[in-house]
């Protein structure tokens, strides 16, 4: 189940903390317990939005934020606008248009493929 709320509601919060930290200390057994719950706050809810765009015509929840938000049809083109991360905010994270290996502010790892 995802919990979204687009206010702000202190008690959801609290909430959503105390059973993330619970999961936490589910994660220390044997066999690891999977999350019945995940939470998404409001700097996720732009990529919520997208994802539930994204589904098959044919799903009712896509249907139902299709008719809410008065869409009729969507193009085929999805736009991500990449900010800096914090970590990049400091000294040795600066970009060079020519040399590769400063896109996206040295990024590493798996996500190094989509630079």
């Amino acid at each position: 189940m995802i919990v979204y709320y687009s206010g702000h509601n202190d008690a959801i919060e609290l909430l959503m903390s105390d059973y993330e930290l619970t999961h936490k200390d589910r994660l220390k057994y044997p066999r690891p317990i999977e999350k019945e719950f995940y939470y998404i706050n409001n700097s996720y809810k732009q990529l919520l939005m997208m994802l539930l765009l994204l589904k098959p015509e044919s799903d009712h929840l896509r249907t139902i934020v299709m008719e809410k938000l008065g869409l009729v049809l969507l193009g085929d083109t999805v736009k991500f606008i990449i900010r800096r991360p914090n970590y990049a905010k400091k000294e040795g994270f600066e970009i060079d248009p020519f040399v590769e290996e400063t896109r996206f502010w040295r990024i590493q790892g798996d996500l190094k493929k989509f630079s």
